[in-house]
């Protein structure tokens, strides 16, 4: 699940750093075109931990309205070169969501380097346990993160049951081997 793609894959690739933080306009044929219930629902989201909540002033972070979309828009978007020479990688972007669920900005977020951070890593929470990914930044796979994320609906960010807008911090992994 580290290294592929999936509709799993995706949900993880929300949750694995989450920072708290905190309108394009909507293109033809988008599924940003597509007004959401007006009224916030929570229904199949997951809250945040009480921990979280206090931090954030937030109930539930945003999330895409559609996993597996996203996930093709990922693949869709993968650099064709780096996938044709085998070459995996990740990148760290702050991604702004109004509260329509709409995408504006998505920023290209370097990681410190130095002696005190000689790698990076995620720590994964899946159904089997936890796993420890190894993340390797790159620009070109910045670049097609902020691609995907631009044409992706979410879900807004949630205070008192009130949809806001937030800025959230996410990695994006792509991988070669996903179809």
């Amino acid at each position: 699940m580290i290294t592929r793609l999936g509709i799993t894959h995706v949900k993880w690739l929300l949750c694995i750093i989450l920072v708290a933080a905190a309108c394009t306009e909507a293109h033809p044929g988008d599924a940003r075109d597509t007004p959401l219930d007006p009224s916030p629902s929570t229904a199949g989201r997951r809250a945040l931990s009480p921990e979280v909540q206090a931090h954030t002033g937030l109930s539930h972070l945003p999330e895409p309205v559609d996993q597996a979309e996203l996930a093709a828009r990922l693949r869709k978007h993968y650099p064709g070169e780096l996938r044709a020479q085998g070459v995996s990688g990740s990148a760290l972007l702050d991604v702004h969501v109004d509260a329509q669920g709409n995408v504006g900005e998505v920023d290209i977020v370097s990681r410190p380097i130095g002696p005190e951070h000689p790698t990076h890593r995620a720590v994964l929470q899946e159904q089997g346990g936890t796993r420890v990914l190894e993340l390797n930044d790159r620009p070109e796979f910045g670049a097609a993160a902020q691609a995907a994320l631009r044409e992706t609906r979410f879900q807004p960010a949630l205070k008192n049951g009130k949809a806001v807008p937030y800025k959230l911090r996410m990695t994006v992994q792509f991988d070669p081997q996903t179809p």
